[in-house]
């Protein structure tokens, strides 16, 4: 109860003067990789899906739409799909 009372008397100005908003957030564990595969604990998955951008993401609907990916092809036997994406994710 204490907290929310100590959160109704912060400062609403600080943020609104710049016009910027940031978000910051607190890891209870150490992400020690991070390759998807390996990730064991669900803070260190939270992390993984936090910072990193997929080719599509769900909507307020819960529907696909892009995120990286500006457009796809699939190919007729529907095995392969060849994705455009608005920078390379990959490169060597």
């Amino acid at each position: 109860m204490s907290a929310c009372t100590l959160a109704a008397c912060g400062n609403s100005n600080s943020q609104a003067s710049n016009g910027k908003t940031s978000l910051n957030l607190m890891e209870t564990d150490v992400v020690s990789s991070l390759d998807t595969s390996v990730t064991a604990s669900i803070p260190q998955w939270d992390t993984l899906v936090q910072t990193m951008a997929g080719l599509y993401r769900s909507d307020k609907n819960d529907q696909p739409v892009p995120a990286v990916a500006t457009s796809y092809h699939k190919s007729s036997d529907g095995k392969t799909y060849t994705f455009k994406t608005v920078r390379p994710i990959l490169s060597i």
